[in-house]
C-alpha cells in the first residue's frame, strides 16, 4: 500500500482516517504484527498505541523487533514512534506478539489515542475515530 509523500506535512489532517491507518488500527486491535518501509527502511513491528499528534497527524507508537532503523535496533527490539505519513507497504502478519519490558516513561509519540492494546475500552469500538472526536483519550501515564 503506498501513499503519496508530497506536501505530507503541511496539509491540514483530513476528518476521516487515511487507508493505512485503519489497516494499523485493525492491526493492534488484533494484536497483529506489521511490516512497512518508514524512512526508506524496511520494518518488522507490533503496534501498541494509535492516534493522533498535536496538529492532527496521524502516528503509531509501535515496539519495533526487526528490520532496519536509522538508529541502533538492540537485539531484543526497541520503542519506536511512526509518522503515519512516511509509512508505506503496509502490511499485516500473524505471529509472537513483542512489547519491551521498560514502561518507566510516558509516551510522548501520540496526544489523541485511539487504540492502546493496553486500555481494553479502546479496543471496543466498530470503527476508527477522526481527529477532533471527543472520545479520543490522552496517553496513559507511565506505570498505568
Amino acid at each position: 500500500m503506498r501513499r503519496d509523500r508530497s506536501n505530507a506535512n503541511e496539509q491540514p489532517p483530513s476528518k476521516r482516517p487515511s487507508t493505512i491507518y485503519r489497516l494499523i488500527w485493525q492491526a493492534a486491535r488484533a494484536r497483529k504484527q506489521i511490516t512497512c518501509i518508514y524512512g526508506g527502511r524496511y520494518r518488522e513491528a507490533c503496534p501498541h498505541i494509535l492516534g493522533y499528534k498535536k496538529l492532527g497527524q496521524e502516528a503509531v507508537f509501535v515496539f519495533q523487533f526487526g528490520g532496519d532503523t536509522t538508529s541502533r535496533l538492540p537485539p531484543q527490539g526497541d520503542w519506536r514512534c511512526l509518522d503515519l505519513a512516511g509509512v508505506t507497504d503496509v502490511q499485516v502478519r500473524a505471529g509472537r506478539w513483542h512489547s519491551g519490558t521498560r514502561h518507566t516513561k510516558t509516551q510522548t509519540c501520540i496526544q489523541f489515542v485511539d487504540v492502546d492494546v493496553n486500555v481494553p475500552d479502546t479496543l471496543k469500538r466498530r470503527q476508527p475515530l477522526a481527529f477532533g472526536s471527543p472520545a479520543l483519550r490522552p496517553p496513559r501515564l507511565a506505570g498505568e
